[in-house]
């Protein structure tokens, strides 16, 4: 099945290579029977991808370890889910998975475009296999999936499947990161193309524009997933921490976002060409070098798959991208310009540019300080650490700037703004935000973090914004068909999905920073050492230290607390979380001690998650007590194991496994360990030891998973086909005044 698997690989390197030059020769010579069958091309590397991704499914599935990736990865007692979503747990498996979706998204836009586009789509199918055939070559000849081991070094279980990764969130996770940089691949391809023949209309950005959405909603919710794994898995209580790799998926989020918006100013009025063209070559380039930090292990972080080889061919792409990009829009700059000019600065467009220039402000901000120690490196000789402080002074103003900006922009009219329509647009979400900011002073000791007052009264000001827009529009729609106000709402969105579907973005986007904001700045964090019986208090409330529990499985031993928090005297929630070590693999541990091996250990947390506050605990239990006995049974089980083996090797050499297995199965010996196990560990509850116990109460945490995904849902309402939301029009019944104006 390697074999197979192997050669399927070497079969799409060739594909890629013949798709290539087919499409690049049918568009130069005008071959549409050669344009063809380079499409046919991506559709024959989609099939062989997927038939190449199940085998290695089937080998995880039968625990094939003679697989290498199997063996490092997957273990007898994986569960069979973590078993299937293993594969990109690894270098190998992701790159193979990067080529599949990849394959299957070209397949769908080239299909979909084959009608139209046709000056554009051979060099856009080119663009795309030369894509994939660099992650094809590196599958076949620098990191294979179907790397195999000699039989006698195929281990008997399996590593097994790095425990902080047993996370649903994290097995979801990486796939959705993937899905998102390869579908942006099918507009940063048409842009390519778009610039090679000179066509930069607007005719590409609508036939991509829903890729480019689509690969927005999968990247932010790969972001969003690894945020909540980060803050139930990883056991610090935080949900963000400026981690290189983390950065590296938020950057090129980040362009798709001022992407999506600028693609309106070229559709309604020709304007922004450089602009939208830039950034979606800026987003495809983005997209490869987050990988090439994943992979390259140039810089620390805890999701990179450490250091490889396979940091310079990724330089050399991104140097081909970087250089390409920049020489394409500087030859075509003439055709780039715009066909109007901007009427006013209080105008839509303005407020377009401005949020462009913020979401790539902050972009470069990131950017720079991610690779900062890489910069100080190369300059200075010194590498120079960076953490969370180094963002805050540069993101935090641009993030309200660019909250502002977020609930300015639909309150102001295209070309040029009124002084009257202004003052009737901006009365109500003013009076809103200056309400809940004063209510916000009022009510709690918000007032020591003036930015969080801030983000609060900006958010205020967007939500305002966004209820108003839909209330107008409702009221409009319901004084033409005096449609029921549920009726007309729904009515309203279906003919305008584009519009209301942003406006429910901008919602869910002003929700889940105040959240960021309410849970950055008021967290309640205090550390505390307690044995069972005791209690501490942390922002009024008490956490008192029930008793220990602890498990013992075939998976994981597991050591626990019980932890009831109170506020003033009453109940408010029950709390359980544990340490639990896996088996290691590693013989050196000793036959006792391979069981509470701290390098193979993970955390699960305590979590009261309400719509204010979140109560959030993780124990770090000491296995130092439990030491001693750990040796003592290390010891004893190797001197019994020695001389079982010492009897055995007086038999020939053919008989010596099974004499083996039947001596260790008829004196018990596996049993016996086991008990031993079992006993040790009923120490950690029989004796009470005392556990350091990490204590935190943040407000509106809920608010930023709430707010994902209502962004979320309003991709997905603008997102759906027109014919999927069709209804019959209602019958007008009369056509006020009011009701026309305010439509328009």
């Amino acid at each position: 099945m390697a074999q197979l698997g192997r050669a399927i690989l070497l079969l799409d390197f060739g594909v890629c290579l013949y798709g290539i030059v087919a499409s690049l020769h049918g568009a130069r010579a005008r071959r549409p029977d050669w344009v063809d069958s380079g499409r046919r091309a991506v559709y024959a590397l989609a099939a062989l991808s997927v038939i190449a991704f199940v085998l290695l499914e089937i080998a995880f599935v039968r625990n094939d370890f003679s697989f290498t990736i199997v063996a490092n990865t997957s273990s007898t007692t994986t569960p069979l889910f973590y078993k299937l979503t293993a594969p990109w747990s690894s270098q190998q498996g992701s790159l193979l998975l990067w080529v599949t979706l990849s394959s299957l998204w070209s397949t769908l836009a080239l299909y979909l475009t084959q009608r139209r586009l046709r000056d554009l789509a051979p060099y856009a199918t080119a663009v795309l296999l030369a894509l994939d055939g660099f992650f094809v070559s590196l599958a076949c000849f620098a990191a294979s999936p179907f790397e195999t081991s000699a039989p006698a070094a195929t281990p008997a279980d399996g590593a097994g499947l790095d425990p902080l990764l047993m996370h649903p969130s994290m097995m979801f996770h990486p796939p959705m990161l993937y899905t998102g940089y390869t579908l942006m691949a099918i507009p940063f391809a048409f842009a390519v193309a778009a610039l090679i023949t000179g066509r930069l209309g607007s005719e590409w950005i609508r036939d991509t524009r829903r890729f480019a959405l689509a690969a927005w909603m999968a990247l932010g919710l790969g972001i969003i997933l690894g945020a909540r794994w980060s803050y139930t898995e990883l056991g610090w209580g935080g949900y963000w921490g400026w981690d290189a790799v983390e950065n590296a998926a938020l950057m090129p989020w980040i362009v798709s976002t001022a992407f999506i918006h600028s693609i309106q100013i070229q559709e309604k009025r020709g304007m922004l060409k450089v602009w939208n063209v830039s950034l979606v070559l800026l987003f495809g380039t983005l997209s490869i070098f987050g990988t090439f930090l994943v992979r390259s292990g140039v810089l620390d972080s805890i999701h990179a798959f450490g250091a490889s080889t396979l940091g310079v061919p990724f330089i050399g792409l991104l140097a081909v991208m970087v250089i390409g990009s920049v020489g394409l829009v500087v030859w075509r700059r003439d055709r780039l310009r715009s066909e109007h000019r901007l009427d006013s600065l209080v105008s839509r467009e303005a407020m377009f540019l401005l949020q462009n220039m913020i979401l790539v402000a902050l972009t470069f901000v990131i950017f720079w300080v991610t690779l900062f120690p890489l910069i100080s490196l190369a300059f200075t000789g010194t590498s120079v650490s960076v953490g969370p402080p180094a963002f805050t002074p540069f993101v935090v103003p641009l993030a309200l700037l660019l909250t502002l900006v977020t609930g300015v922009g639909p309150l102001i009219s295209w070309r040029r703004a009124t002084v009257a329509n202004l003052r009737r647009q901006f009365v109500y979400p003013t009076s809103f935000a200056l309400l809940v900011t004063v209510l916000v002073l009022v009510l709690t000791d918000a007032g020591r973090k003036p930015l969080a007052v801030l983000m609060f009264g900006f958010g205020a000001f967007v939500v305002g914004t966004v209820v108003q827009e839909f209330a107008r529009g409702t009221a409009a729609r319901r004084a033409v068909t005096r449609d029921p106000w549920p009726v007309a709402l729904l009515a309203l969105v279906r003919r305008n999905r584009r519009r209301y579907g942003g406006y429910t973005a901008h919602l869910g986007f002003a929700v889940m920073l105040i959240g960021v904001a309410a849970s950055s700045s008021f967290q309640h964090l205090r550390q505390a050492t307690l044995r069972p019986g005791q209690s501490v208090s942390n922002d009024g409330l008490v956490f008192h230290y029930v008793r220990p529990t602890e498990s013992v499985g075939p998976e994981r031993i597991a050591f626990g607390a019980v932890i009831d928090v109170t506020r003033h005297g009453r109940q408010v929630t029950r709390l359980h979380t544990m340490q639990s070590y896996y088996r290691a693999t590693n013989a050196q541990d000793g036959f006792i001690g391979q069981f509470f091996d701290v390098n193979n250990a993970d955390s699960t947390i305590g979590l009261d998650a309400g719509p204010l506050r979140d109560i959030w605990t993780v124990a770090a239990v000491d296995r130092t007590p439990l030491i001693p006995l750990i040796t003592r049974g290390n010891r004893l089980f190797a001197n019994e194991y020695n001389a079982i083996v010492r009897q055995v090797l007086k038999l020939p050499r053919a008989e010596q496994d099974a004499a083996l297995n039947e001596a260790l199965n008829r004196t018990q010996f596996w049993a016996a360990r086991d008990a031993a196990v079992q006993g040790i560990a009923a120490q950690y509850v029989r004796h009470r030891y005392p556990i350091a116990f990490q204590l935190i109460v943040s407000p509106l945490v809920t608010w930023l998973w709430t707010g994902a995904a209502i962004i979320f849902i309003g991709g997905l309402i603008s997102l759906v086909p027109p014919g999927l939301l069709a209804r019959r029009r209602s019958p007008a019944v009369e056509r006020p005044r009011v009701a026309v104006r305010e439509l328009a």
